[in-house]
């Protein structure tokens, strides 16, 4: 089962797909994106339906559920196809609610056309944690001077290892290859394993982005960026407004 995502932002538009490979339909390429879905609430009407996914940092679905723009409402459609990709049909349409990081990955809280009639615009929550995507508007760090250029040296799968030494910082950042971004999931010195596999050889040239584990220390000590940080780090553990019983 394919499905394919249509997501649009005023004139923009972006287009991935759910599976391992790019896909080509109605006339142009769906990105492949490691995108993962929960489900779709369980009602009458699906295109009424809440529903939940998972997808790759990079991708601009996690960008504007981390980041969201203030008053302005995306549009995301999902398309199914059930016989390897020759037709497809809608399944699914509405906006990006909320995003939260799990597991290095973007879980994404989506909410039916219809359920969001009432409000506009998404939705910024309050964690410990930044909420922003390295290299995204709110997160203002230049990725061109967090980025170098290196040669591959073997690949297996989603599994490569580069010639040139490098500095530990690459992991959670970004691969760059034929003007296509790649997640770097894991860095062990100079082995890197993607978050999907990426369509390169021995000796290729590809460019490596600085990743971010999204804690203060990091964007600091690494980009000399704490003023935009997008998490409150001094969040009390304990809710304020959840207090013990006083016993009288």
């Amino acid at each position: 089962m394919i499905e394919l995502y249509e997501l649009r932002l005023d004139e923009a538009a972006w287009y991935y797909t759910s599976s391992n490979a790019d896909k080509f339909y109605d006339k142009r390429t769906w990105t492949s994106a490691g995108i993962e879905r929960a489900g779709i609430e369980n009602t009458t009407d699906r295109l009424k339906a809440m529903a939940l996914i998972t997808v790759e940092p990079s991708c601009q679905i996690a960008v504007l559920a981390m980041n969201p723009p203030i008053g302005r409402r995306s549009t995301l459609k999902i398309l199914q196809s059930v016989d390897g990709g020759k037709n497809y049909s809608l399944i699914w349409t509405g906006h990006i609610t909320i995003g939260e990081w799990s597991n290095w990955q973007v879980k994404v809280s989506l909410e039916s056309v219809a359920s969001d009639l009432n409000h506009m615009g998404l939705r910024e929550n309050f964690v410990r944690e930044c909420r922003f995507c390295v290299y995204d508007r709110k997160c203002a760090v230049s990725r061109e001077q967090n980025t170098i250029t290196v040669t591959v040296g073997t690949t297996t799968g989603t599994v490569i290892t580069i010639t040139e030494p490098l500095t530990d910082i690459y992991q959670f950042g970004l691969l760059e290859f034929d003007l296509l971004d790649y997640q770097i999931n894991i860095q062990s010195k100079q082995t890197l394993t993607l978050a999907r596999a990426a369509p390169i050889v021995p000796g290729d040239k590809i460019k490596l982005s600085a990743g971010c584990d999204w804690d203060i220390s990091t964007c600091h000590k690494r980009f000399k960026n704490a003023i935009n940080f997008g998490g409150n780090p001094n969040m009390p553990k304990k809710n304020p407004f959840e207090g013990d019983p006083i016993n009288r």
